[in-house]
């Protein structure tokens, strides 16, 4: 039988479906403990708060069915469509999954379980999260074929290679370091803060922001609501507040306690702690870990390149899975360079990680206690406006006994004839007017007492009110009024104002194209306070940055489109990488049908970079007229050589065109870019009052020829 026979397939519904229940029966079984302490928890709930425990209990079911079923969604777009391929050869258990490629000793195969349709073998990630490769029976012959290939895998043939690394690709880059429990506590935080602190997008951290809240704060307030039997505005403030608290710890916890107790387990261990190798080649990029297993990542499941103060992490385009690189492996600066050159092939984006600031532990136990304080404080005040309601409620029930006795009494004393009766009633009379006495008296002393208590407070507070007011009021009038934009615009103050559709007209019959939606743009933009000065105050520049700004895709990644009759750009690029061919490119887009329409493979070589200190040196390439040009570009930070708008200007001359690219400022940090011939030049400066200005930036080759 041959020795690395492989099993080829595509998982088929019935069979995906099967897996994603047996895969997340196994999860649920290694996490008994947080089952069972959620157990716990509920039955307590039940036992002392009975009808709180029965909705909590509701709602747990709820968020656990929700989680399982978005775990099984999970799992199904993981392993459904692909093409898996599995072997074994020599000690090593390989897998081919679509485009990714995983290499795993058999040793480390530590699970493996039978279902009707599949063989599941597994590893544990976590000591609470097991990895699964599958196969389906069917693809073997039968029963003997997958006894052999179970005795191959348990009783694995020694390779050639044992413990050794992968021998780096010819042409490619090879990394090489060593972790252990701190350095990978420290990376692995360092990962995480690149994804909260939204480097790779908001939108992941939005959206994780608003889910969380939105489900916190309800569950919050419906508890609030079953154990207040209401829900006023101060129970739901109280819950609100306490939502906001959960959201807090939840996102500025510092993580690096929960990856501390995570290398402590052997499993994560030893599978972590140990000598790394990440090689990158043209095809793939490879990650070998301690134990000897190794992952493959085709380019096109990357999608940036992001640089911390202590490593480079590659991360999937998932947002959520990356390849670390420890900074300690590379051996000089020209590797640095080799690898985001070879990144920008490849379509990945390099950016500066964003730092993640926690909030520490005793930060949140103050603002713990300072909310219970608060709460408190709002608690007594309730309270004292309840006792005091209370006494209120009091004080009218002793009022109307007193007029109800007294009713009483009279109705007695009235009721009989005669002088006794007459006696009686003096006597009872005289005791009437005595009890009215002690008691009214008795009641307006508690009145009085009540109603000096009732009116203090206030005054205080209106005291601390007025005081308070004052204060503000002699800050506000501290405040220099020329911070505000003044809602009146007049023309007279500016003595080169032009309206924006007379711009428009100008524009027009020097050959300028103005869309109608670029116009209702820019008119659009002069609502905004401030910005009719810079339209029309300052006319045209703002006009011509609209009309000669590149579209860029959704990412910022790639230009899609440039204008044709006029480019703008902004001297502070976005990345020196690209920078330079951006801009040769959008002046080509303006001088279509000239000489420079054979001008090809436009190039940067930024080798002679210090990215650290900013400085250095990048060689623009060319090809025209099928030969070779290139020019040096001075590097200051992430600053444009100016030189670049001299480029194309040499090829003109070269070629005796009378044509040139001139340039004039956009009022701000920014080059507007025109071409044509100078006649074409005075008439737009006549016409607009822009200076044009036009420069000629000798190639290194052209030089050498003018020395000859």
């Amino acid at each position: 039988m041959d020795n690395e026979k492989r099993y080829a397939y595509i998982l088929e519904k019935a069979e995906v479906g099967e897996f994603c229940r047996h895969a997340m029966w196994e999860s649920i079984k290694h996490r008994k403990w947080v089952w069972l302490r959620l157990a716990v928890i509920l039955v307590l709930e039940l036992v002392l708060l009975p009808r709180v425990g029965i909705w909590a209990a509701g709602i747990t079911v709820v968020v656990v069915m929700i989680s399982l079923v978005k775990g099984v969604i999970h799992i199904y777009k993981t392993v459904s469509g692909y093409r898996w391929a599995v072997w074994i050869e020599g000690d090593m258990l390989k897998v081919v999954r679509g485009s990714r490629g995983s290499e795993l000793p058999c040793s480390s195969v530590q699970l493996v379980r039978t279902t009707r349709r599949l063989l599941m073998l597994g590893y544990l990630q976590t000591a609470q999260r097991p990895a699964w490769f599958i196969l389906p029976l069917r693809v073997f012959a039968d029963g003997r074929d997958k006894d052999w290939f179970l005795d191959r895998l348990q009783n694995p043939q020694p390779s050639e290679n044992v413990g050794g690394h992968a021998e780096p690709v010819e042409g490619g880059l090879c990394f090489t370091y060593t972790l252990d429990a701190g350095k990978w506590v420290q990376f692995q935080r360092d990962a995480l803060g690149v994804v909260t602190s939204g480097t790779l997008g908001m939108m992941e951290r939005v959206r994780l922001v608003l889910v969380w809240g939105l489900f916190t704060v309800s569950a919050v307030l419906i508890c609030v609501y079953l154990v207040a039997g209401r829900l006023v505005w101060q129970s739901a403030a109280y819950g609100i507040g306490l939502a906001l608290l959960f959201m807090l710890r939840f996102f500025t916890r510092d993580p690096k306690k929960m990856f501390r107790k995570q290398i402590q387990t052997p499993v994560v261990r030893d599978r972590e702690c140990g000598v790394w190798q990440i090689t990158m080649s043209e095809a793939e990029v490879c990650a070998q870990l301690p134990t000897g297993a190794r992952n493959h990542y085709d380019w096109e499941s990357l999608g940036w390149l992001v640089e911390t103060g202590d490593a480079y992490y590659l991360f999937y385009k998932d947002r959520k899975h990356y390849v670390m690189i420890a900074k300690e492996s590379f051996q000089d600066w020209n590797q640095v360079s080799a690898m985001h050159a070879l990144c920008a092939r490849k379509g990945v984006k390099s950016v500066r990680g964003r730092r993640m600031h926690y909030l520490p532990d005793w930060a949140f136990i103050l603002t713990i206690v300072l909310f219970f304080a608060l709460c408190i404080e709002l608690l007594f005040i309730s309270i004292f406006r309840s006792h005091v309601q209370e006494a209120r409620d009091q004080l009218e029930w002793a009022s109307q006994e007193i007029r109800s006795q007294l009713e009483e009494m009279s109705q007695e004393t009235y009721g009989g004839l005669g002088e006794k009766s007459q006696e009686t009633y003096g006597d009872q009379k005289e005791v009437q007017q005595e009890m009215s006495q002690e008691m009214y008296g008795g009641l307006e002393d508690a009145q009085q007492e009540m109603r000096g208590l009732l009116e203090g407070a206030p005054q205080e507070a209106r005291g601390g009110q007025e005081e308070a007011s004052l204060e503000a009021s002699g800050a506000l009038e501290e405040v220099p009024q020329e911070i505000y934009w003044s809602d009146a615009f007049d023309p007279a103050d500016y003595p080169d104002y032009v309206a924006l559709d007379e711009q428009v007209e100008v524009l027009e019959t020097l050959g300028l194209h103005v869309s109608e939606d670029v116009v209702a743009s820019v008119r659009e933009s002069m609502t905004v306070p401030g910005m009719q000065v810079m339209i029309e105050g300052y006319p045209y520049t703002w006009l011509l940055t609209h009309l000669g700004a590149p579209q860029y895709n959704e990412d910022w990644t790639a230009v899609e489109k440039y204008a044709q009759d006029v480019f703008w750009f902004d001297f502070e690029g976005m990345g020196l990488e690209t920078d330079y061919i951006n801009i040769l490119n959008g002046m080509l887009a303006l001088a279509q049908g000239s000489c420079l329409d054979t001008v090809t493979d436009i190039a940067e070589d930024t080798t002679d970079i210090d990215w650290e200190k900013g400085r250095g040196t990048i060689v623009l390439r060319l090809e025209w007229n099928s030969q070779a040009y290139h020019w040096e570009m001075t590097v200051h930070n992430d600053w444009i050589d100016s030189d670049v708008l001299g480029v194309l200007n040499a090829l003109l001359a070269q070629e005796n065109d009378q044509r040139r690219f001139y340039v004039t400022g956009d009022n701000a940090q920014g080059a507007i870019v025109l071409f044509g011939t100078t006649e074409r030049a005075e008439a737009f400066q006549e016409a607009t009052g822009l200076e044009l200005e036009s420069d000629t930036t000798w190639s290194v080759e052209q030089q050498e020829m003018s020395k000859q």
